[in-house]
C-alpha cells in the first residue's frame, strides 16, 4: 500500500513539475516577447533554482538575451557561456554557440568569435540553416580579420548550403558580403557583379 501511494506521488510530481517548467518557460518567453526584459530574467532566474539539464541552459540563454536586448553584451555572453555549459543538445549548442560568437564580433573580437562560429558547425549536423549562417558568420569574423582568402572560402561554403537549402532571401546577403569581400581584395569588377 506504501509503495503505492509513493509511485503515485512521484509521478505527480514529475507531471506537475514539467508543466510548471513549460508555463515558466512560455511566460519568460511571453515576457521577452512584450520585451519586458527584466521580468523575463526575473522569471528565468526564479526557475534556476529547480532546473536541471538543458532546462538550466534555457534560464540563462532566456537572461542572456535578456541582456542582448537591453544591448548589456557582456552580460548577454556572460550568460550565453553559462548556457552553453549546460545544453546537451546539439540544436541548441548551435544556437548559442552562434549568439557568443555574434555578441563578440558585436564587440568588434572577430578572432574570439571564429571559436564559437566552428563549434556551431560542429553541431549542426544535417542543419543546412545554421551551417550556412556560421559559414557567413566566419566569413564576416575573416573580414574583419583581414583575412580575405579565409572570407572567400567561407562566403562559397555559405552560399552553397544556402542554395541547397533554397534560401533566396537569405543569397542577397551573402552576395552583398561577397561583393564587399571582392571590393576589399581589389577585384572591382566582380564586387560589382555582386552587388547588382
Amino acid at each position: 500500500m506504501k509503495i503505492r501511494h509513493y509511485c503515485c506521488l512521484v509521478v505527480y510530481l514529475i507531471c506537475f513539475s514539467s508543466v510548471d517548467a513549460k508555463t515558466t518557460f512560455k511566460d519568460a518567453y511571453a515576457a521577452l516577447k512584450a520585451k519586458d526584459y527584466d521580468h523575463a530574467i526575473r522569471i528565468a532566474t526564479n526557475k534556476l533554482e529547480n532546473a536541471v539539464g538543458d532546462d538550466i541552459g534555457e534560464c540563462y540563454y532566456i537572461i542572456g538575451y535578456s541582456y542582448k536586448q537591453k544591448n548589456n553584451m557582456s552580460e548577454a555572453i556572460r550568460y550565453y557561456l553559462k548556457a552553453r555549459n549546460h545544453y546537451q543538445n546539439p540544436k541548441k549548442l548551435a544556437r548559442i554557440n552562434a549568439n557568443i560568437g555574434t555578441r563578440l564580433t558585436s564587440l568588434d573580437l572577430p578572432k574570439q568569435a571564429l571559436f564559437y562560429y566552428r563549434d556551431v558547425i560542429a553541431h549542426a549536423g544535417k542543419d543546412s540553416k545554421a551551417l550556412y549562417y556560421a559559414y557567413y558568420n566566419q566569413a564576416s569574423a575573416y573580414k574583419k580579420m583581414q583575412q580575405i582568402d579565409s572570407a572567400s572560402h567561407n562566403i562559397i561554403q555559405a552560399e552553397t548550403y544556402a542554395k541547397a537549402a533554397g534560401d533566396d532571401i537569405f543569397l542577397l546577403t551573402i552576395y552583398n558580403l561577397t561583393g564587399l569581400i571582392y571590393f576589399e581584395a581589389g577585384d572591382y569588377p566582380h564586387a560589382f557583379e555582386m552587388f547588382q
